[in-house]
């Protein structure tokens, strides 16, 4: 238990984790007082793995966390009240519809979705924010299926928010809507805004059916970076390890976006082999590129690599730590602290730099 007090922010969140799986709903009372820790990362941990308990016991502590002071913790905890049903919390979550940060209210629409059921979210499908209508879009089309084609094509025709018209677009690709492929297609060519542009060409591709992959290698070297790195990235989830030349001869795209996603579909499908291939690539000026090659190691490498990583992170200037930075600092989180003990030693004793 000392561990949940020990200095450094990493081994309290796996700590945290190792005590949640060893105690089970014994770790309870230990993790309720990890909902005051000092750092947001932390209390984010223990919202989680309390939720991941199930014990209904702990909702009025989880409900605390809804005015935590970090957007992140706020998020946890609304998701932690969903996954332990707790329906009489939807009033306190509905409240942080308007937060500032579009994360939470992301997860405020989807475990509502989930507590209030359709009526609320076609309420919200004619929401005047798009941070509130593209989760509900995406949401309710999930929930009704082949029924809200009736109001997702309109939408396709006559939606202005790029983001509402990206989930638009997705829901319709998921629906497999052979009626909107067409225009989608046109789109693909003609649309000005990069992010809708990019569904559109997935969507495309995905209407070629059992020529889908076929389609996406022959996109692979198009002149255009956006179709190049929706075919890298399809190729990596339809394709298999005799496509990885294909991609590898990719990572040295002038556009970081295409080198982005070689990167994690060599990770999908060439595995370990990619390791020397993105060690190298650590050295590259371009940050992105250098997350996606940070996380791609950290899955697949072995504690030799992921020591090797951690000190590299400790030396880049992630600015605001995006999402990307920590998913990779959490998995060598876990391969570096939690269980091996030579590792703990090591960190405490300042060999290894890793906050």
């Amino acid at each position: 238990m000392d561990a949940l007090s020990h200095p450094y922010e990493p081994i309290r969140k796996n700590a945290i984790e190792l005590i949640a799986v060893l105690k089970g709903k014994d770790a309870l009372p230990h993790l309720k007082k990890m909902l005051n820790d000092p750092r947001s990362p932390v209390r984010e941990a223990a919202v989680w793995f309390i939720a991941n308990l199930g014990i209904a016991e702990a909702v009025p502590d989880i409900k605390r966390m809804l005015s935590d002071n970090n957007w992140a913790v706020r998020e946890a905890a609304i998701r932690a009240l969903g996954k332990l049903h707790a329906k009489d919390a939807s009033n306190e979550i509905e409240n942080l519809l308007y937060d500032e940060y579009w994360q939470v209210r992301r997860a405020v629409v989807e475990v509502l979705a989930q507590f209030k059921g359709p009526e609320k979210l076609k309420e919200w499908v004619q929401h005047a924010h798009w941070q509130i209508k593209a989760p509900a879009v995406k949401c309710l089309s999930e929930l009704e299926g082949e029924k809200s084609l009736s109001w997702l094509r309109p939408m396709l025709r006559d939606e202005k928010d790029w983001a509402v018209r990206t989930e638009v677009i997705l829901a319709l690709t998921k629906l497999k809507d052979e009626e909107s492929f067409e225009r989608l297609k046109q789109m693909a060519s003609s649309e000005r805004d990069w992010k809708v542009k990019e569904a559109a060409i997935e969507a495309s591709i995905i209407s070629e059916g059992e020529y889908a992959l076929q389609t996406a290698k022959t996109l692979l070297h198009d002149q255009d970076q956006y179709k190049r790195k929706i075919a890298v990235k399809l190729v990596g989830q339809l394709g298999g390890k005799n496509d990885a030349p294909l991609i590898a001869g990719l990572l040295g795209d002038r556009w970081d976006i295409v080198r982005i996603a070689a990167v994690n579909s060599l990770t999908k499908i060439d595995g370990e082999k990619s390791l020397e291939r993105f060690f190298k690539m650590l050295k590259g000026d371009n940050e992105d590129v250098r997350k996606a090659v940070a996380r791609g190691i950290a899955k697949l490498g072995s504690e030799k690599e992921a020591m090797e990583l951690a000190k590299k992170i400790a030396s880049f200037k992630f600015g605001d730590w995006a999402r990307e930075a920590n998913e990779a600092l959490v998995l060598l989180d876990r391969k570096l602290y939690c269980p091996f003990e030579p590792q703990l030693k090591a960190l405490i004793e300042g060999k290894v730099i890793a906050q």
